[in-house]
């Protein structure tokens, strides 16, 4: 089948999982502990929490912001153990709740296809585009051009022009502020250090 990938006789496919919202990277985490914990870490192949890097103005970090909440893939191997691992947060009596679902909701697990799994995540990349540089970029922040004729200056953003992807920049040449034109994607961002 397309969507499989084997590993000594076990084979994975990619599943999707509907999580509490905001708790994507601990359900991963926690996957992971209680799979070690029951000897079933074989059975889990990969994990996806599909984010993009977001930058702050005023501070040098960079935050992860998860594309879609809610949700995570994860490669596996179905059986009644890895099945043990999802349910032991998901099923009643588990304490936090942090799984709601595997989707769709079956009684057993639907595996998406590779070409899906691609599909899916390539949608929602796409669907980031807009939103990342209106988050990422502010006025007033500095930023470094990192292509064109003013390779390397630096500078201060004075306008964000969301509907072209491009921001307006203050530099300075030869001791004069001048504002020059730079699409999102050829500006990067300067952190305080």
């Amino acid at each position: 089948m397309e969507n499989s990938a084997k590993h000594s006789d076990v084979t994975f496919f990619w599943y999707v999982l509907q999580v509490r919202s905001g708790a994507e990277k601990s359900v991963v985490e926690n996957i992971k502990k209680i799979a070690l914990k029951k000897n079933a870490t074989h059975l889990f192949n990969d994990f996806n929490v599909p984010a993009i890097e977001i930058a702050k103005h005023g501070t040098a970090k960079i935050r992860s912001k998860v594309l879609c909440s809610g949700y995570v893939f994860v490669r596996m191997h179905i059986s009644e153990l890895s099945l043990s691992v999802i349910n032991e947060m998901s099923g009643v009596g588990a304490g936090n709740r942090l799984i709601i679902s595997f989707l769709p909701k079956a009684t057993v697990p639907q595996a998406l296809s590779e070409r899906e799994y691609k599909e899916m995540l390539a949608t929602m990349m796409k669907s980031s585009e807009g939103k990342t540089s209106s988050i990422a970029f502010e006025l007033g922040m500095d930023v470094k051009i990192r292509s064109g004729s003013f390779k390397d200056f630096k500078g201060t953003i004075v306008s964000i022009d969301k509907a072209k992807n491009s921001l307006e920049i203050s530099v300075s040449v030869f001791n004069r502020e001048t504002s020059v034109e730079a699409n999102f994607e050829d500006v990067e961002i300067l952190t305080n250090n």
